[in-house]
């Protein structure tokens, strides 16, 4: 048992230093009612979109490890005032940031960031390992689901 924790812990720490390692996505408002987004050194591919208010997806697109880096010019000046979610996903973490348009304008500079990491779940032999980042601490809720999608296990780890 000692020894699956520190098997963990060592994972869990090797997952921080490249979760803190990775790029993150510049984004630079300009006078034109749009925003430049810039991601260097793409290491794995990347999910990137534009999501109103709705949920409803008015941008998505996918880019490689191939590709290198992304560069886009986004242009909202045909939108209405509101708030838009970007989102950045890879295999390991969402990035959400809030665009806020008013007046038909990108109203700030200071555009709200949030990490959401995913959990990573991986089988070594006979027993399943579940690993996730958690900077604030929060409890890891894992279920388990058989064929009939009953749970079979339910546990929240903190």
């Amino acid at each position: 048992m000692k020894t699956t924790i520190k098997l963990i812990s060592s994972i869990a720490i090797l997952l921080s230093a490249t979760l803190v390692s990775a790029t993150q996505p510049n984004i630079q408002i300009l006078a034109d009612n749009s925003f430049v987004l810039s991601i260097n050194e793409i290491k794995s591919e990347i999910k990137i979109s534009i999501k109103d208010k709705y949920g409803y997806k008015l941008y998505k697109k996918n880019v490689t490890a191939e590709d290198g880096k992304f560069l886009q010019k986004f242009s909202f000046s045909n939108l209405p005032d509101g708030t838009y979610k970007l989102e950045i996903e890879d295999d390991l973490k969402v990035v959400l940031l809030a665009i806020n348009v008013e007046d038909n304008k990108i109203v700030s500079k200071n555009v709200t960031d949030e990490k959401v990491f995913k959990p990573v779940v991986y089988k070594k032999g006979e027993n399943v390992y579940i690993s996730k980042f958690s900077p604030e601490k929060e409890p890891l809720k894992v279920v388990i689901y058989d064929n009939n999608y009953d749970v079979v296990y339910k546990e929240t780890l903190d």
